[in-house]
């Protein structure tokens, strides 16, 4: 892909296909033996291709790709042979599996040490970032072939292992050696030299063709004359979605109360190489990132009610909400099953009152649907229905005067509202061709419905998420609007993405 080559599963694949062979005489199923081979094959194959046209120069790489595969085609013709010759003796096949479990042995052993950073990209994503996707921009500014150094932002313990899963060179970082960090990776970490001792060493690995990491905290005032004699590219780099974690450096007493990584998207952005190493410049050049970063994770966004799923999910036994008007409290379980049951309502309403929705002057692409209640549980369990039905919420405000016109205006036909609250309110809505629903009703028939509350809540505790998303909040489109205040006839409009990204920039 654009921003990835290989993923770490080299090594993994190497023992596999190792282990395969030697079991492969002392099995009777050959058949999953042989697809396990062949899967392990694909994982071994495939990132080394991969690999070996990122390191080689654009203008001979169409011959590194007929040499390497007419290396291949030669071993595998050399291979017939030599099993043919070994059948016309009647040498015990057995044998010939366990030369090449050994074969493939020494090759990983000896890919280990070559390419020490593929294990450990493979570890640390297994260790850490197994539940995370990465966004990556500005993967193309990565030169194979060039000595770089890198210069970014390090906000938690585990910068330096996400730069390293990235790019498919091996990476040394100049950084103290409190690392946070596993025992095994620790062990490679020091085994293969990761982390130069100090700035002196990391610059004799960049004079070799290496590539080299410092962080803007770790920057010295004499590396400019350091290295500025030195023909080295510099690239800058900003990393986002640690902060606040277990894992952060900068608050401590924040990140005991967070236990885990919080976010799901971490995005990285490499910027263009730069010629000063001026430190004030250098942070200017990351700052500019940051809005890089941020736009990334704005986009990686998807619909508040599908970011809503995937909350509820991660946190279905614990309290979501407590209603102090009624003294009651509901788990995160129970509040999704009870608005996606009410979304299931709105739709059917929806249908049932015969409505078709034609655009308003606000120009929303949905049915439009009024809510008129105080800022209570109600309401919020209405407004998450609303936007799980892929509707259009248009919170309506009684002590506006133009509030018919708004009505009129984005075409409401429906508004959910309560009668006591309806009751100390001076308006009419009897001649406006609307149709008026009463959340007491909704609760009424809600509590009939036991059965239903039954299976949504089974389902809600049973299906992933992914699948509850596929279900009931299908679309992905963030252009849906969601109408929030009025004043002088004219609505604030705020589509997903806006509101997600002012949580996401809150929290």
């Amino acid at each position: 892909s654009d921003t990835y080559l290989e993923f770490g599963f080299i090594p993994l694949a190497l023992f596999g296909s190792c282990i395969l062979t030697l079991l492969l005489p002392h099995i009777l199923n050959h058949f999953m033996v042989f697809f396990l081979f062949g899967f392990c094959g694909a994982f071994i194959i495939i990132p080394f291709f991969a690999l070996i046209q990122f390191h080689s120069q654009t203008k001979k790489i169409q011959r590194v790709i007929l040499i390497n595969n007419f290396i291949q085609s030669s071993i595998i013709l050399s291979c017939i042979i030599f099993i043919f010759l070994f059948a016309m003796t009647k040498f015990n096949i057995n044998y010939i599996f366990y030369i090449l479990a050994s074969i493939a042995f020494i090759i990983s052993l000896y890919i280990f040490k070559q390419l020490p950073f593929l294990l450990i990209r493979l570890l640390t994503s297994f260790s850490y970032f197994h539940h995370h996707k990465f966004l990556i921009n500005g993967f193309e500014n990565l030169s194979s072939q060039k000595r770089i150094l890198l210069i970014g932002n390090r906000d938690s313990f585990l910068d330096w292992a996400i730069i390293q899963m990235i790019i498919p060179r091996k990476v040394h970082f100049i950084m103290d050696n409190n690392i946070f960090s596993p025992w095994y990776i620790k062990i490679f970490i020091e085994k293969f030299s990761f982390m130069p001792k100090n700035l002196k060493e990391g610059l004799k690995l960049l004079e070799k063709g290496e590539v080299v990491c410092i962080f803007t905290d770790e920057i010295k005032d004499d590396l400019e004359n350091m290295i500025s004699k030195q023909q080295i590219e510099i690239i800058p780099f900003r990393i986002k979605g640690i902060w606040g974690s277990s894992f952060s450096k900068d608050n401590e007493e924040f990140s005991l109360k967070n236990k885990y990584l919080s976010q799901k998207y971490i995005c990285i952005a490499f910027g263009k190489k730069i010629n000063s190493l001026c430190k004030t410049e250098i942070q200017e050049c990351i700052l500019k990132l940051s809005f890089k970063t941020w736009q990334m994770q704005y986009e990686a966004t998807h619909t508040i009610a599908r970011t809503w799923i995937d909350c509820a999910k991660k946190n279905l036994s614990r309290i979501a909400l407590i209603d102090s008007l009624n003294n009651t409290s509901f788990t995160y379980r129970e509040l999704l099953s009870l608005s996606l049951l009410l979304s299931k309502i709105i739709k059917n309403n929806s249908k049932t009152l015969n409505i078709h929705f034609s655009r308003g002057s606000y120009a929303p692409k949905e049915e439009c649907i009024g809510i008129l209640l105080p800022i209570s549980f109600e309401n919020l369990l209405c407004n998450l229905s609303v936007l799980l039905s892929q509707k259009v919420i248009i919170n309506l405000n009684h002590n506006d005067k133009n509030i018919y016109s708004i009505i009129k205006n984005s075409n409401i036909k429906q508004i959910y509202t309560s009668r006591i609250f309806l009751k100390n309110l001076d308006l009419d809505f009897n001649d406006k061709n609307i149709h008026l629903i009463f959340v007491e009703d909704i609760f009424k028939t809600i509590k009939e419905q036991k059965n239903k509350i039954f299976l949504y809540t089974l389902l809600i505790s049973i299906l992933p998420k992914s699948l509850l998303k596929l279900i009931f909040s299908p679309s992905k489109n963030n252009l849906a609007i969601t109408n929030i205040n009025f004043e002088n006839n004219q609505g604030f409009m705020f589509n997903n993405r806006n509101i997600l990204s002012t949580i996401m920039q809150i929290s």
